[in-house]
C-alpha cells in the first residue's frame, strides 16, 4: 500500500466543493493507495510526465486529480484537483514552468 499525501492547494480545493466531495475525493485517494495507476489515470506527457492524472466526475462537471507517484518511496502526492475545464494550464501555475 502506497502512502498519500495532499498538498495545500489541493486539500483547500477540494474543500471548497463540499462533504460529499470530500467524501469521493477520500475513496478516490484510497483506491489509488491500493493501485497507483488504475484504469481512470494516464501518466501525463510533456512537461508534466512525471505526474498522473486520475479522471472521475462530479454533479456532472468532469474533474481532474493530478498526483506524483515515488514507486521507491511508496508514495502517492497528490499535486492538484479541479475541473477539466483549464485544469493545465493552472498546473502549470501552480508547478511554475
Amino acid at each position: 500500500m502506497y502512502q498519500v499525501y495532499i498538498s495545500k492547494s489541493a486539500a483547500k480545493a477540494g474543500k471548497k466543493q463540499g462533504k460529499a466531495f470530500v467524501i469521493k475525493i477520500g475513496t478516490i485517494l484510497t483506491q489509488l493507495s491500493k493501485n497507483p495507476i488504475p484504469g481512470q489515470a494516464e501518466r501525463l506527457s510533456g512537461e508534466f510526465n512525471f505526474l498522473h492524472s486520475y479522471h472521475f466526475t462530479y454533479n456532472g462537471t468532469a474533474f481532474r486529480l493530478c498526483y506524483k507517484v515515488d514507486e521507491e518511496a511508496k508514495t502517492i502526492t497528490v499535486v492538484l484537483i479541479g475541473p477539466r475545464e483549464n485544469f493545465y494550464k493552472i498546473l502549470k501555475q501552480k508547478l511554475s514552468f
